[in-house]
């Protein structure tokens, strides 16, 4: 059962490191203001998703936490 958490886990990791990587502001100061507010406003419609992914991976680590910690 630890590998089903860690592959949950995994998988509502990858998606959230990719978008904070496409949000983070330092990508601002090396690429320019406008295309950081470009890349955030092509995230703008998955917003649901990604607190989805959020929420999900905040639960399984800490389901994960409390059963293997």
């Amino acid at each position: 059962m630890r590998v089903v958490w860690i592959a949950i886990i995994a998988v509502c990791a990858i998606p959230l490191a990719y978008v904070a990587w496409l949000a983070n502001p330092l990508f601002m100061l090396v690429a320019g203001v406008e295309q950081w507010l470009e890349r955030m406003e092509r995230l703008y419609p998955y917003r649901w998703w990604i607190l989805f992914l959020i929420v999900v991976c905040v639960f399984s680590v800490a389901v994960y936490t409390a059963a293997y910690g």
